[in-house]
């Protein structure tokens, strides 16, 4: 699915769901700065979850643990809404923690945290730059909180 008409159709966009404020922001200014994207953040995955539509963004970048809801959860959400909308974890759990959930997954849609701003830039020009989204298998239908690196949340 193509990204509807923006204002501005040569800037790619952008949502950034995490729960640390400081991270969206930075995310943002790094990303806007550039002149290239324009990007929507979000610190509560409910919210992101609410104004998600279909065809409004080129990307979503999700951070795993949050504790209104899991960016597990969230994902498989916005998978109901958008099932070709590429998708970038953050986390700052390792690799080996994704594919726990993921046995599957493509490690080029995982980013470790902490992450430089240029490095995330271009990881995500390189996806938004395919033709491929990731798509994950459906989530089990109950998963393990510990399986889903969010014992620790509420």
């Amino acid at each position: 699915m193509e990204r509807k008409n923006n204002d501005d159709d040569t800037k790619k966009k952008i949502m950034t769901i995490d729960d640390e404020s400081d991270i969206t922001f930075t995310f943002k200014i790094g990303f806007e700065d550039t002149g290239l994207f324009t990007v929507d953040t979000f610190n509560d995955p409910r919210a992101a979850l609410f104004r998600f539509k279909p065809g409004m963004y080129d990307l979503l970048l999700i951070d795993i643990r949050m504790p209104q809801m899991s960016g597990y959860e969230l994902y498989k959400e916005i998978r109901k809404i958008d099932a070709e909308i590429k998708v970038i974890f953050l986390t700052a759990s390792p690799f080996e923690d994704l594919q726990k959930v993921f046995p599957t997954f493509n490690k080029n849609y995982y980013i470790l945290k902490p992450v430089e701003i240029n490095e995330l830039i271009k990881k995500v020009n390189s996806i938004i730059a395919t033709n491929v989204s990731f798509v994950a298998p459906p989530l089990p239908e109950i998963v393990a909180k510990d399986d889903i690196g969010i014992s620790n949340c509420p």
